[in-house]
């Protein structure tokens, strides 16, 4: 089975990357619609280079959707509305494209961490060594430290060339440290060497990380052939949503499902993949199908939501009496209590009174106390007091969800205005000047999708690292 996403973990957030409004001035209108996500974006820094097929691709991911059939689709959605949603289903498939491939990046066994400074010295001693330099870089890898680990990954390579296994380590750790293009050649090599779908799986992340989808695509669908797992065929079809192919995904995700019929994230698959083809009605279906094969797992839940945003008043009561009924099972759920509220607001239209006021105050709050670091929740709290002119209200909760993800560019901008209405112009001043510099960040990337490398947990290390490490996979 795919690994089951840990809520949001901003994850939501992460997703949302739909082009932030320009930079007002600060005595400016403020001009974002209410219910526009939050959004991050770091931009992936890769050289172009040549992809495993020989193709050369651009420096930066590449996001090509295909049109929507259609200026107004059986659904009921207009293009451009579903052009963003499109972006946005499909970073989400992405980032359950990392989480279920997460297990590619284990090497066993895992040292304990008092080892550390033994392993160290090791190499402090013997520079020279293969195997000490190889320990090291190996230790810090599997406690996800791969900008440490590099240096004695490098070092162990240079030293013995034809061992596979540092090889295979160090290109893991170029991947996980967005190197993508080292990693890429790294892995043709391993590839050409011994015929491995996990090798085709690693392969296919770093041409998804350089942009070369049809490359990424070949890569999983030779991994697929070789072991048809869920991991395996997902990817796949995500590779083919990266590339724009919604006919060839949607095959896919349908023999996929046909094969295994419980997937929750292949159900979920179909869904973006219809729903890319122009098919929302029938796409909605597979995303409360796939919320149905597991109510406690907030996903499904998150990708009815952005299509639900943008849906027509039918949609909005069906989705309405569906999310009642789930929450009957699914009350202590982060991502079902934000999902219930955002679509209650948006049935209920920009003004609610104050009956629905309170129970979607009392729906987003509830997805706050079971999961403190959802960011998306904070910030919808937030636009929801904003609304009601409750701005000191509102920036408590605007400040959790820039703490929880500091590069929310709309809950930069959002807080800086919340100040204006407050008269606190100094701190205004401040948010906007960050809100123009993380704007301007992901402007500077000419794609609008940044594929990053799944996340590990850090186990250990120095300086207090025996924390878990934030999972970010869409930034």
């Amino acid at each position: 089975m795919l690994s089951r996403p840990r809520w949001l973990i901003i994850g939501f957030a992460t997703w949302l990357t739909l082009g932030a409004p320009s930079l007002l001035d600060a005595g400016q209108q403020e001009s974002i619609p209410r219910n526009a996500p939050a959004s991050s974006g770091k931009p992936a820094v890769n050289p172009a280079a040549p992809n495993s097929t020989g193709q050369t691709s651009q420096s930066e991911p590449q996001l090509q959707s295909v049109g929507v059939k259609g200026a107004i689709d059986s659904g009921g959605y207009s293009a451009p509305a579903a052009m963003k949603t499109q972006s946005t289903l499909t970073k989400g498939m992405v980032n359950l494209q990392r989480r279920g491939l997460k297990r590619l990046y284990a090497i066993q066994p895992v040292l304990p961490c008092h080892l550390e400074p033994a392993i160290i010295h090791a190499v402090e001693k013997n520079p020279g060594s293969f195997a000490d330099n190889y320990q090291a870089g190996a230790f810090y890898l599997q406690h996800a430290l791969p900008v440490k680990a590099l240096p004695y990954l490098n070092k162990a390579h240079s030293l013995k060339t034809e061992d596979k296994e540092a090889r295979r380590s160090l290109a893991v750790a170029e991947l996980q440290t967005l190197n993508f293009v080292n990693a890429r050649d790294l892995f043709v090599q391993l590839v050409h060497e011994s015929d491995n779908a996990e090798l085709k799986e690693l392969l296919g992340i770093a041409e998804e990380g350089i942009g070369a989808f049809e490359a990424a695509a070949e890569q999983f669908r030779l991994a697929a052939d070789s072991n048809p797992s869920e991991e395996n065929l997902f990817a796949q079809g995500t590779a083919l949503l990266l590339l724009g192919d919604a006919d060839r995904a949607s095959a896919v995700f349908k023999a996929a499902t046909a094969r295994f019929p419980q997937s929750m994230a292949l159900t979920i698959g179909l869904g973006s993949a219809l729903y890319n083809g122009g098919h929302s009605t029938e796409a909605l279906k597979n995303f409360w199908r796939a919320a149905d094969l597991n109510p406690s797992d907030p996903t499904p839940y998150l990708f009815v939501v952005r299509m639900l945003n943008r849906a027509g008043a039918e949609n909005l009561a069906e989705a309405t009496d569906k999310m009642k009924a789930l929450m009957k099972i699914a009350l202590n759920n982060p991502g079902a209590n934000y999902a219930y509220a955002v679509i209650l607001w948006t049935a209920y239209g920009s003004m609610p009174d104050e009956t629905q006021f309170q129970k979607i105050e009392h729906l987003l709050k509830r997805a706050i106390a079971l999961d403190s670091t959802f960011a998306e929740a904070h910030f919808e709290l937030a636009s929801f007091y904003a609304e009601r002119g409750e701005y000191a209200a509102a920036i408590p909760e605007y400040r959790s969800a820039i703490e929880a993800d500091p590069e929310l560019v709309e809950a930069h901008y959002r807080l800086g205005q919340a100040y204006m209405h407050t008269g606190q112009r100094d701190m205004a001043a401040h948010e906007l000047a960050l809100h123009r510099s993380l704007n301007q960040r992901r402007k500077q990337s000419p794609g609008d999708l940044n594929i990053s490398a799944p996340e590990q947990t850090a186990r250990c290390g120095d300086g207090g690292l025996d924390k878990v490490a934030p999972v970010k996979t869409l930034q």
